[in-house]
């Protein structure tokens, strides 16, 4: 939490002069807990329903923690309207490591078995390892020689290729 430290220009320090008042630290701090407890039930799910999941946290995140909806903490206020967004990510990316590492996994088996590449899209198809949100098959990307897995992120980290 910034509480107006040193090495600051003059008119930083000027603009937390101006809103120290409204900075509650105990407020920010609850608000912090709250949002944590929030996201943690959530997205405590199976995988199968984290896609709900990240709907509900981009809904809760638009109507929770609005700045300027108050004037005590309203500095606080500001700092957890985008803090909320970071942690859901967070959740998102997480839950996206699942996917990854069966990929990963079933690429490993495959290989060890000695598998053909050309023979790889038969296998996934096969595979008890499979998407965790949609319980689909890996996708395979011959140009590549890649197991493919999408997951839920909203940056490039959400394709992952796992190179066969």
């Amino acid at each position: 939490v910034w509480t107006g430290g040193s090495g600051l220009n003059v008119l930083d320090k000027a603009l937390w002069f101006s809103l120290k008042p409204f900075w509650q630290t105990q407020d920010l701090v609850n608000q912090r807990t709250s949002m944590m407890l929030d996201l943690a039930d959530i997205f405590d799910v199976p995988y199968s329903e984290v896609p709900a999941a990240v709907l509900l946290a981009r809904t809760r995140q638009d109507s929770a923690h609005k700045p300027f909806r108050r004037i005590y903490n309203f500095t606080g206020d500001l700092v957890m309207s985008k803090t909320y967004a970071e942690y859901s990510d967070y959740a998102v990316r997480v839950a996206d490591l699942e996917g990854t590492r069966r990929a990963a996994l079933l690429v490993a088996t495959l290989r060890s078995y000695g598998i053909a590449k050309k023979n790889v899209p038969q296998h996934l198809r096969q595979s008890a390892l499979v998407d965790p949100y949609s319980s689909d098959p890996f996708a395979w990307e011959a140009e590549t020689a890649s197991v493919i897995f999408h997951g839920l992120e909203s940056n490039e980290r959400a394709r992952q290729e796992i190179a066969y």
